[in-house]
């Protein structure tokens, strides 16, 4: 394999293509030291044509603060998608509370019902009980509707982050000719 230096760079299907260690991101974005060299910084990005790879300088000063935008927005990315994830773990808890609520409330409003008639009325509990539970399924439903909203919001920074990625995986590209 040749010598590895700044402005080196490779496709995704290059045989001597090097590998980077303590990789940061994922295989759409991302960065990583090259061993045997902690200057050399190892990134990537994918696009429609494949992904690409570009060795650069952390010490060069005409590239810092571009690398420097690079990895805090791969950074960005990892934490957009973690929330997310964990965003759409509690959207499912909710639903699935709701979904159980809403049986429950079938359930009590039946068994009240025949229950009022066959007593006159004694029941009165159940019909309590049944508007407590509504309003536990109609709490889950606008919980729901909340954590959506918040779902909406981190997709959007995702895709803000995204977009910042791409002009700066250009921006790379081209001062490092």
């Amino acid at each position: 394999m040749p010598t590895l230096g700044p402005g080196q760079s490779f496709e995704q299907d290059s045989f001597n293509r090097p590998s980077a260690v303590a990789q940061h991101g994922d295989d759409q974005f991302g960065y990583g030291r090259l061993e045997g060299n902690p200057n050399l910084l190892l990134t990537w990005f994918t696009d429609e044509a494949g992904t690409h790879y570009l060795v650069l300088d952390e010490t060069n000063e005409d590239q810092k603060a571009l690398v420097e935008e690079f990895k805090q927005a791969v950074d960005n990315r990892d934490t957009k998608l973690s929330e997310i994830e964990a965003k759409d773990l509690e959207i499912q808890e909710t639903v699935s509370v709701g979904r159980r609520s809403e049986g429950f409330v079938i359930g009590i409003a039946v068994a009240g019902g025949i229950c009022g008639i066959l007593t006159g009325g004694i029941c009165i509990p159940f019909a309590l009980a049944a508007v407590a539970v509504y309003g536990l399924a109609w709490d889950q439903y606008f919980k729901q509707e909340r954590l959506e909203g918040q779902r909406e919001i981190l997709v959007g920074q995702l895709n803000d982050t995204e977009r910042i990625l791409t002009e700066s995986s250009s921006l790379l590209v081209s001062t490092s000719r």
